[in-house]
């Protein structure tokens, strides 16, 4: 018996649920009312998937059995799942949604517990520098969830330029005169320019759009420990 290929005419909609009859063939250009749905389609079940690895987690990290060190990553797998499902869940795209509000969070809390559930992902050393000491934190004009993501890609980058034998430093300062707080996130990379091949593009790209939308910006300069200084500056609600 001769098969023949099914041709783009014999694949009609007739054959198909009443479920998918909407949806453009392969091949075909969507909507954006289309691309909409799938992104939220998308959106919905990685937040499914985020809501059974937190399960998981918090089942494991129950049992008497496991050790210190497995319950601490199992743990900071948990914070992971929060943070995914926080992104997962969010209503409004915009950035500026907290900026606007004057929505704030502490930075330097922020930025301890990121270098605490980090310490087992990156296997470059990741030091905290505190410039100046403050029992009140430090506040900014961003959403926390935001924060962790100029964190994430920030040091993700400076960890892919120093490498498992290099070393990250992140520090604070602040300047109440012009209403400002400056995150600086520093590496034993290469330098500017010649670190290895990576998504450092997109992520600050990222980093870029979230402070630019809370008013703040992203700069570049090279770094006290002889690679790169990402400069990260915050708005803040004073």
């Amino acid at each position: 018996m001769i098969r023949r290929p099914l041709s783009p005419k014999r694949l009609t909609t007739r054959a198909m649920p009443p479920s998918v009859e909407s949806y453009p063939m392969v091949g075909e250009r969507r909507s954006g009312e289309e691309r909409r749905l799938s992104e939220r389609g998308l959106l919905h079940d990685i937040s499914d998937s985020a809501a059974a690895i937190r399960a998981l987690s918090k089942t494991l990290i129950l049992e008497k059995e496991i050790s210190k060190a497995t319950s601490h990553r199992l743990e900071a797998i948990l914070v992971e799942a929060e943070r995914l499902a926080a992104l997962c869940n969010r209503r409004s795209c915009d950035n500026r949604t907290a900026y606007l509000n004057g929505i704030v969070c502490d930075l330097e809390e922020i930025c301890k517990h990121f270098i605490l559930s980090r310490r087992s992902f990156y296997q470059t050393k990741i030091e905290y520098e505190e410039i100046e000491c403050s029992e009140q934190g430090v506040w900014v004009l961003m959403e926390s969830i935001s924060v962790w993501r100029v964190l994430t890609n920030l040091v993700g980058n400076a960890a892919r330029a120093a490498g498992r034998s290099g070393v990250i430093r992140l520090s604070i300062d602040r300047i109440p005169q012009i209403g400002r707080v400056l995150l600086y996130v520093d590496d034993t990379g290469p330098g500017l320019g010649v670190g290895p091949p990576g998504r450092e593009g997109i992520g600050l790209r990222v980093v870029n759009n979230l402070l630019r939308s809370n008013g703040g910006n992203l700069r570049l300069r090279s770094g006290p420990l002889g690679g790169v200084r990402a400069i990260a500056e915050f708005a803040t609600p004073d």
